[in-house]
Parts: structure tokens; C-alpha cells; sequence
């Protein structure tokens, strides 16, 4: 059962008709569990989002506290879907509405805040160094943008499931799941078990773009519930859900500042990033240092600065989707170039091909500490230009300019 609004303060959850309803055989809110654990939360490889967790603790079913819409606040479990639906319906929560802030620019000022005492900024970051201010004076051209990188929904062939088998003092666990081995790993840490007791099995299924990674509040209550009942229980999420609360991608706010010379050779960048990661920090919370880390994409820019804010919204928790940062990254230098490259008169490719990184510089260490083995960029653009079609294409703008 699941909330109606964003952001609100929880006073009461009541399952008592939905326990009278024929075929369920139990309902439960988070006061009925109170040993029910956490969702747990993963670490970025190379930074550590703990600080970003302190306090933002993201609940299974909600404690206190609303801060997204479709947020858990109940399970029911039915001897069916069918039975375990019209549970669900019975139950009622008294919720008393507060402001939600649903972007980046809306919460950042902590007029609303997520958590009492604590700013909706939860994890603050950099690459690179700032810029002296007399090469962007200096500079034969300057470009400056703002981009919105709109938050996005996953939408998978087959949405979220997981079945939870008891056996004795053993568990296995069936779901379509991208990383089986993290989901032990998590699972096992709820439970306070060995890995050694759980198996999980992920059959073929169908998309995933990282959508699927995570332990999610389905997942531990599935698993909790399972081993307390001594029983299989199973969760299929189905569409309506999975549009509600399915985990979120990009969401990224961008402002960029590019520096060339007179030959478009590329001197500075600067990228500022404020990135919308839901509602709690969870690995989301440090994607946006992979688009700083990356904001040189393949040029040879000798001078780039970039800094970033991961600020909570009242929407559901965003995730690595495709690429996980790094297309947002691409986005914002490649659309920079192509403003660049009307400033200077300079036909897009050639700038392009002024300012690759050569193939004999690899392996490369970019301005923001980031080491890229190989590449051959010109000829990979070569490649595109001749699948696409491109001189072909120009001359149809030409005619049609005509």
C-alpha cells in the first residue's frame, strides 16, 4: 500500500480491515516490524558516500516520514495477487501533507527540508581546479550554457521480481536481477547471515539499463517477510508500479563555460553540476562525479573544472541508468563544441578533429584525474560520418536552405 503524496509526516497506518479480508494472511506496517532492517546502500567505487547517508536513512516501509510518491507504507500478502490487492485497498493512513520539492533549484535553498536539520545537499564534490580568470578574459572566445538533463523512468520489457523460498536455515532467491552476487551480499548483511546461506538465482529477463542493481524496499521485505513466515513469498512489480516507483535516471542541472583560441584549439571548461537524486541518497548520490570525472570527454582541454551538488527532491531515489553519468557528461561537451563551433565559424567537425586527444597520448591523464587507456576518436568519427552519410546530408541542407 502506498502513499498518494510526495512529502508529508505519517501519523498513523491502520491494517486492521485489510487482515479481515478473505485469503490474506497478514498485513503489516513498519510499527508492526520494528526489527524490519533498512534498505541498504552502495558505495561508489572511488568515494564514499557515507556522509551523504548520515541521517537520510532510507526506510523499507515508512517510519515517520513521506518523501516520495508511491513510497511503501504497508505490505499485504494474500494467498494470491488477486486476494493481497483487495487487502491492500483496506488499509488506511492518516498523513499530514507538507511542501514537496520536486527539482534541483526548488530544494536548494532548504526552505523544504527531506530530514529536519539537515540540508537537502547531501554530497558536495569536484575534479579538476578552478580556472585563473584572465583566460577566459584572454580567450579569442568564450561560450556560455545552462542544460537540463531531465530526469528519466527505465521502462523494461519485464518490470521488478523476486521470489523468496526458505529452506531450513538456507534462502534462495529467484529475480530478474542484473548483479545476483550483490544481492546476496546485501541480503545476507540484512538478514545478519553468511553468504554461504543464500542463493540467488537470476533467470534470463527481459531489460535492465541499471535499473535492476539494487537491493530495493520490495526486495528486504519479500526476503524479511519469507524467513519470519517460514514460507515462499514473491513480489512481481507490474507496470503501474514500476512507472511510480521504479528507480529514476540523469537529472542533472548543467552549467558550462568553454575557452578557444582564435584556431579553436580548446583552453578552459568549467562544469557545475546540480543533480536531482530523489529522495534518499543511495548509490545515485555519487553519480554525478563520474560526469565531472569524465567532463573532458575525448579533448585535449589542458584546463577544466568541475563542481557538483547531489540535492535531495521529493521523487523516487534516482540510479545508474546507461552509462551512469557519463552521457551526461558527453551531452554537455558536445553540445558546448557545437556552440563553439558557431562562435568561431569553424565547421563542427574540424574542431572536433583540432582538439581529439591523438592516439599516440594514450593512455591519457585527463585534468580531472581520470586515465584513459586507448582511443582513437578521429577515426571513430570518420566511421560515423561515413555510416551516416554525412556529405550527403549537407548537400540536402544546402538545397533545402536554397
Amino acid at each position: 500500500m502506498r502513499s498518494k503524496v510526495a512529502h508529508g509526516v505519517l501519523r498513523a497506518v491502520d491494517c486492521t480491515a485489510a487482515r479481515d479480508v478473505p485469503g490474506v494472511e497478514g498485513a503489516w506496517s513498519a510499527a508492526d516490524l520494528p526489527d524490519l532492517p533498512p534498505v541498504p546502500y552502495t558505495v561508489l567505487a572511488g568515494l564514499s558516500t557515507e556522509d551523504a547517508v548520515e541521517g537520510r536513512e532510507w526506510p523499507t516501509l515508512v517510519k515517520d516520514r513521506v518523501r516520495y510518491p508511491g513510497e511503501a507504507l504497508a505490505v499485504v500478502l494474500g494467498e494470491d495477487r488477486y486476494r493481497a490487492e483487495d487487502g491492500a485497498a483496506e488499509v488506511t493512513a492518516t498523513i499530514d501533507p507538507l511542501p514537496a520539492v520536486v527539482t534541483p533549484s526548488a530544494a536548494l535553498d532548504d526552505s523544504v527540508r527531506l530530514f529536519d536539520g539537515l540540508s537537502n545537499v547531501a554530497l558536495r564534490g569536484k575534479a579538476g581546479e578552478p580556472v585563473d580568470p584572465s583566460v577566459w578574459q584572454d580567450a579569442a572566445a568564450v561560450v556560455e550554457a545552462t542544460y537540463r538533463q531531465q530526469l528519466l523512468m527505465p521502462s523494461p520489457m519485464e518490470c521488478r521480481t523476486i521470489l523468496a523460498v526458505p529452506e531450513g536455515d538456507r534462502l534462495t532467491v529467484w529475480s530478474g536481477h542484473q548483479m545476483p552476487h550483490r544481492l546476496r551480499r546485501e541480503l545476507a548483511a540484512l538478514l545478519g547471515w553468511s553468504t554461504d546461506r543464500i542463493r540467488v538465482v537470476a533467470p534470463d529477463t527481459g531489460g535492465a539499463f541499471g535499473a535492476k542493481s539494487a537491493a530495493f524496499p520490495e526486495f528486504v521485505v519479500v526476503a524479511y517477510l519469507a524467513v519470519r513466515l517460514g514460507r515462499p513469498v514473491r513480489w512481481i512489480e507490474d507496470r503501474l508500479e514500476s512507472i511510480l516507483v521504479a528507480t529514476r535516471g540523469r537529472g542533472q542541472d548543467q552549467t558550462v563555460r568553454l575557452a578557444a583560441d582564435v584556431e579553436g584549439r580548446l583552453l578552459a571548461y568549467e562544469l557545475t553540476i546540480d543533480a536531482d537524486i530523489g529522495a534518499y541518497p543511495h548509490l545515485g548520490a555519487g553519480l554525478p562525479m563520474q560526469t565531472a570525472w569524465m567532463a573532458t570527454g575525448a579533448y585535449t582541454t589542458p584546463l577544466v573544472h568541475a563542481t557538483l551538488r547531489s540535492v535531495l527532491t521529493n521523487t523516487m531515489v534516482t540510479y545508474p541508468y546507461r552509462g551512469a553519468g557519463r552521457p551526461e557528461a558527453a551531452i554537455a561537451i558536445e553540445r558546448t563544441m557545437d556552440l563553439l563551433a558557431r562562435r568561431l565559424g569553424i565547421d563542427p567537425i574540424e574542431l572536433r578533429r583540432r582538439n581529439f586527444i591523438p592516439p599516440d597520448a594514450f593512455p591519457y591523464e585527463t585534468p580531472t584525474g581520470r586515465r584513459y587507456d586507448s582511443g582513437n576518436y578521429a577515426a571513430a568519427l570518420d566511421l560515423a560520418l561515413e555510416t551516416l552519410g554525412h556529405e550527403k546530408w549537407c548537400a540536402e541542407q544546402a538545397r533545402r536552405r536554397d
